[in-house]
C-alpha cells in the first residue's frame, strides 16, 4: 500500500471532509434534512435516499438500504475499485486502464441515477419515502411558492 500517497491525499481532503461533515451535522440538527434541493424547493433530488441507505447499511440492514436507494451498491463498488487502484496498483499502465474503466462506469451510474430518479418521481412521488414533497421548504416559507 502506498502510505505516503494516502497521507498526502488525506491532507488535501481533510478540510473539505470536515466542512461537509459539519454541513451534514448542522443541516440535520437544525432543519432535519441535508438535501439542498429538498431544503430549497421541497422536492427530492436524484440522490435522495442515498444517505439513509448508507446509514442503514452501517446498521447491517442491507435490504432496507437497497430499498431506500439501490445506487449505493455501485457507489461502494466504484469507491472500492478507486481505492485499490489509487493505493495498491503500482503499474501506471494498469492504473490508467482502470481509471478509464472507472470513468465509464461512473457515467453509467450517473445515467442509472437519473433513470431511477425519473422512475421514482413517476411511481413514488409524492407519497413514498424518500420521494415526498417537503412543505417546510425555503421557497414556501418565504411565500414564493403557495401551498
Amino acid at each position: 500500500m502506498n502510505w505516503s500517497k494516502l497521507q498526502n491525499d488525506f491532507k488535501k481532503i481533510a478540510i473539505p471532509i470536515i466542512a461537509i461533515s459539519l454541513y451534514i451535522l448542522l443541516g440535520n440538527a437544525i432543519l432535519g434534512k441535508i438535501c439542498p434541493m429538498r431544503m430549497l424547493f421541497g422536492i427530492p433530488c436524484p440522490g435522495c435516499g442515498t444517505t439513509r441507505a448508507f446509514l442503514l447499511l452501517m446498521q447491517g440492514k442491507v435490504a432496507e438500504a437497497a430499498i431506500s436507494n439501490p445506487l449505493w451498491i455501485p457507489i461502494v463498488v466504484l469507491g472500492a475499485v478507486f481505492f485499490i487502484n489509487r493505493y495498491f496498483v503500482t503499474s501506471e499502465k494498469t492504473s490508467a486502464k482502470i481509471t478509464r474503466i472507472l470513468k465509464g462506469m461512473m457515467m453509467v451510474v450517473g445515467v442509472l441515477c437519473i433513470a431511477y430518479y425519473v422512475y421514482r418521481m413517476i411511481y413514488w412521488y409524492p407519497n413514498r419515502e424518500p420521494m415526498i414533497y417537503d412543505t417546510n421548504n425555503l421557497l414556501q416559507r418565504l411565500g414564493i411558492i403557495k401551498n
